[in-house]
């Protein structure tokens, strides 16, 4: 199959869910007085991040960590690996880490639930690119033909919202199929394959397009959305702390706000090798080698990764992403008021 090229990037999959903050509440949501942060011999400002590991955190991040780019801006930044972004808010209400990186509904269920955390800069959006996988022999081969049948999907409510709202647009209600949650995507092709879902929904392109060369699936409807995607531009994730870190370091926040906009422009200006040479290092997969086997791969990873959400959070379209969000998998509604630092709304 022919693979476009598209200059937007793409937030890597599988973010927390936000039921799972739910496992914190009995944690203590930090303290009363605001927490200003440490500074080095050296000058610089030490902020701890809980963020999930390489295959899930996005690559430029940790490239410009890498680069050292957040010291240029008199940060020294560390980053504690968690499982899941709910762990990440879960370690910054209880004090453990200055910031947490994780998906808005993750964070939206665990302020409904009573954590004082709010959101310091935004990071990205969804990705242009979704993929509905079904065997070659299906029968199924529009998205119409999707009524009745059982999509395997992310267990985060992120992507029942993506998966959903696309099936909107086509006409099928959220009552007129049956989503099955896996934990683990990676397994998607063995699922499929073996027969126990009828469709997968596929975030990530390197997975779909082995499977695809693998087991020989075909995709239904298109897979780039382009302009039409929903939630491109969204702040679907981005940087929390709780209201005690920021009134200590309000000063701070809006430096780490400026590093990640030039880490992002830095890292979108990269030629595509470079890129892939840095998603090899943290996810493993050698995009090089594979566009030998899959042609086009290699321009097709590296030029939708992440969505860079930069600049002021676009509060409509927040607005507008939770009020989907809470219609497609029950995320909770929670005022921009208390979900946005001044931070995240600064241009």
């Amino acid at each position: 199959m022919t693979l476009p090229r598209r200059s937007q990037m793409k937030c890597r999959a599988a973010l927390g869910s936000a039921l799972a903050v739910l496992a914190f509440l009995s944690a203590a949501c930090g303290s009363s007085e605001s927490e200003e942060a440490s500074v080095t011999q050296d000058g610089l400002t030490e902020i701890t991040i809980a963020a999930p590991p390489g295959g899930v955190m996005p690559v430029d991040f940790r490239a410009g960590l890498a680069e050292g780019i957040f010291e240029k801006h008199g940060l020294k930044i560390t980053v504690q690996d968690v499982a899941t972004g709910p762990d990440a808010v879960a370690a910054a209400a209880q004090g453990g880490a200055d910031l947490a990186f994780s998906d808005t509904f993750a964070a939206a269920g665990a302020i409904s639930n009573g954590f004082d955390v709010a959101m310091v800069t935004p990071l990205c959006g969804l990705s242009s690119l979704n993929y509905f996988l079904v065997p070659a022999d299906s029968g199924i081969k529009e998205l119409a033909d999707l009524r009745g049948k059982n999509i395997g999907i992310g267990a985060p409510p992120l992507f029942q919202t993506a998966a959903a709202s696309r099936l909107d647009q086509a006409g099928i209600g959220i009552d007129d199929v049956q989503f099955t949650l896996v934990k683990d995507q990676t397994t998607f092709g063995a699922i499929l394959k073996s027969g126990q879902v009828d469709a997968v929904n596929v975030t990530s392109s390197i997975n779909a397009n082995r499977w695809i060369a693998e087991y020989g699936f075909e995709v239904v409807g298109p897979y780039d959305l382009g302009d039409d995607a929903f939630g491109t531009q969204v702040a679907a994730a981005g940087w929390w702390a709780t209201r005690d870190w920021y009134d200590g370091n309000e000063a701070v926040a809006s430096t780490f706000t400026r590093a990640n906009a030039e880490v992002a422009q830095w890292f979108a200006d990269l030629p595509e090798e470079e890129r892939a040479a840095y998603i090899k290092d943290q996810t493993t997969a050698d995009l090089v080698a594979l566009d030998k086997e899959i042609p086009g791969l290699l321009e097709l990873v590296v030029n939708h990764p992440l969505t860079p959400v930069t600049g002021a959070v676009d509060t409509d379209a927040l607005e507008e992403w939770i009020t989907t969000g809470a219609k497609f998998a029950k995320v909770p509604s929670v005022s921009l008021d208390t979900l946005l630092f001044p931070s995240a709304t600064e241009e």
